[in-house]
């Protein structure tokens, strides 16, 4: 399903997967309001992050609901960015 969203999904790692997203903290913050199990993925990353960008990993073995719903919101945040004074 997020493949039609045009998110590919980096590998996997057990019960997670790896969503690369366009600013980590604003996807962190959308899915943990929608009670979704998720992690910033820059503590992860090997090589240094720079900018916002990167990864965030979605733990999917404790999702219960509707698959596709919950698709739906990974994408919503893979594309979210921050609300900054900018976006006034």
């Amino acid at each position: 399903r997020l493949a039609e969203h045009g998110i590919t999904v980096q590998g996997s790692d057990g019960l997670n997967i790896w969503v690369p997203v366009r600013d980590e903290a604003a996807a962190v913050l959308r899915l943990a309001s929608h009670g979704i199990a998720v992690t910033p993925g820059s503590p992860f990353s090997v090589e240094p992050v720079s900018g916002p960008a990167g990864h965030v990993r979605v733990t999917t073995g404790l999702i219960r609901r509707d698959h596709t719903e919950v698709a739906d919101l990974i994408a919503e945040a893979a594309a979210a960015v921050a609300w900054t004074a900018q976006h006034r």
